[in-house]
């Protein structure tokens, strides 16, 4: 890493030093810097950093003799030796002193605060994140006031840093080791021997012990490579308000392991009373795409949960999405499987018993019964009212056909059902992402289809999200149902605070939306949505404010 040190009194714009990206820019006092990229060091007194709109840069006082005070709102830092420094522009990264020092956060932008030596205090705004880079968290004892929404870090790293951290209104708490504290619960980390390359996929909350007890599921992907990761299983203690991981005794043999898990339905499918769960794996998401298959776990009469994988169709398939609904007055639930390339859709029925009757090919339209069109999204849901699941689909290129509603005729049998067509989504066509494999333009993707009751009780409204073939664009549409199974977009009324349609145009990937939720998130009973970004999108909270209105908070 290049060093650059400016002579006192000098203006500069880094830009014109020709140094490598990531050099670290020393200002010695009254120093005026402009840097578009890399660190920037100031010491001695009354410099002005200034970043340029866009550019990511790194303020660091790591040689201050002193503590500090930084107000990042205002820009103003008083250094060790007393005098002030001015910073002008978004901050990307900010690291004090190695003595105590008091950091405020902007208001208006994510900033990551590097944790150091010394009782340091923060004050974030809510989505800022404290990293203690190069350090692990067996390091550090971190617990957390609900109440103020405030951690306390107390530091005992093996380097020798040291301390109490107060940290005030942050998302995220980071360490070397891949652990992650986020709102006050205890870290989370990848299952025994996989590394930080991990990524936390999904997280599908259940309950156990007769509802007492909830538990989460967590989903770790390799994105890298076709490994398999195994299930992971954390446990909810209220009266600790902590997790504790329960992996090694859940399962009641070895710990099941899948391949890239897109979704997770649960539902009692053994008749047991007791939830069992279903996930839909994906397998290696590169070429060839050979895919896999997916994973049922089952409930014991111990609590455990029993690998049943077996009684899952075993041909393999890349499956994007799983959902589930009840579909007859006899109380089978059928789970509809939207695999992809190779394998047409499955659809199942459950006989109560943990086992499943195939009706792929018997109640399913034959234009369901072939891989093209594919779908990527599904729902089953009520939609008209009558206490039964109708189900929707969405579909991976929207040129081949639109998004579709099959009202369930009582029997859970579509096979002679005429489709209702959905609205579509906004996104224009665009290239593949494997253009090479690919060639020409492709419809926008539906990526999620989520159930939500906004204008009835009765029955579901619907939430769609898509992006397009290149992944580079989404939309969320709020599509309002007349009871009937027939809707009608609304999301220029509903959805407010930030833009339903982005599309880049520089040709890089992203942004685009993984998935999306809806629960109640501020507890006010009504339905709230949220949206997990990717590759640049925002991941975001809209609350509903009762009249069926979702504004843009987080």
């Amino acid at each position: 890493m290049t060093t650059y040190t400016l002579s006192s009194g000098q203006t500069i714009d880094a830009a014109t030093l020709n140094l490598p990206s990531g050099s670290i820019i020393i200002a010695v006092g009254n120093d005026t810097l402009t840097i578009e990229n890399g660190i920037a060091e100031p010491e001695g007194g009354n410099n002005t950093v200034v970043v340029p709109t866009g550019d990511t840069v790194q303020v660091v006082y790591w040689n201050s003799s002193t503590g500090i005070t930084a107000n990042l709102q205002t820009g103003i830092v008083t250094n060790g030796s007393g005098q002030t420094d001015t910073l002008v522009g978004a901050i990307s990264i900010f690291a004090g002193s190695n003595h105590d020092d008091v950091i405020i956060g902007a208001t208006s932008i994510t900033q990551t605060f590097a944790g150091s030596s010394g009782n340091d205090t923060y004050y974030g705004n809510g989505t800022d994140i404290v990293n203690y880079f190069g350090e692990s968290s067996a390091g550090a004892n971190a617990t957390y006031n609900a109440t103020t929404q405030t951690w306390t870090v107390i530091k005992h790293f093996a380097d020798g840093t040291s301390g109490t951290d107060t940290i005030h209104n942050v998302a995220e708490l980071k360490f070397s080791d891949n652990t992650l504290y986020a709102q006050g619960y205890l870290p989370v980390s990848p299952p025994t021997g996989y590394s930080s390359s991990n990524d936390l996929y999904m997280v599908a909350p259940f309950y156990t012990n007769n509802g007492k007890t909830l538990d989460f599921l967590m989903l770790w992907t390799v994105p890298t490579g076709p490994t398999s990761t195994p299930l992971q299983v954390l446990q909810y203690n209220a009266a600790t308000s902590s997790l504790s991981d329960v992996t090694s005794t859940i399962f009641s043999g070895p710990v099941p392991v899948v391949d890239f898990p897109n979704a997770v339905v649960i539902g009692d499918f053994n008749g047991d009373g007791r939830p069992d769960i279903i996930t839909a794996n994906f397998g290696h998401d590169f070429s060839p795409w050979p895919g896999t298959t997916s994973t049922l776990l089952l409930s014991t009469a111990t609590g455990q949960l029993a690998d049943a994988s077996i009684n899952l169709p075993q041909t393999n398939a890349e499956c994007q999405w799983v959902s589930s609904g009840l579909v007859d007055r006899a109380g089978d639930i059928g789970i509809f499987f939207n695999n992809l390339k190779d394998s047409p859709p499955y659809y199942l029925l459950s006989n109560g018993t943990g086992t499943f009757n195939n009706k792929s090919s018997s109640y399913l339209p034959t234009s369901l019964q072939s891989v093209s069109p594919a779908y990527t999204a599904s729902a089953m849901t009520d939609l008209n009212g009558d206490g039964l699941a109708d189900l929707v689909l969405g579909p991976l290129v929207q040129t081949q056909g639109p998004p579709l509603v099959y009202l369930n005729p009582g029997n859970g049998d579509f096979s002679h059902v005429t489709p209702i067509i959905l609205p579509v989504s906004p996104l224009p066509n665009s290239t593949s992402l494997y253009p090479s494999l690919f060639p020409g333009l492709y419809g926008a993707q539906i990526v999620n289809i989520l159930p939500i009751h906004i204008s009835s009780s009765q029955y579901n409204d619907l939430i769609q999200i898509s992006t397009n073939s290149s992944y580079t664009a989404y939309a969320i549409q709020i599509l309002i149902n007349d009871g009937s199974g027939h809707f009608t977009d609304q999301t220029s009324s509903r959805l407010l605070g930030a833009s339903s349609e982005v599309i880049n145009t520089n040709g890089a990937r992203g942004p685009w939306l993984l998935q999306g939720y809806v629960a109640d998130i501020n507890g006010d009973g009504y339905p709230d949505i949220a949206t997990q970004g990717e590759q640049g999108a925002p991941s975001q909270v809209f609350l509903n404010d009762g009249a069926g209105h979702f504004n843009l908070v987080h």
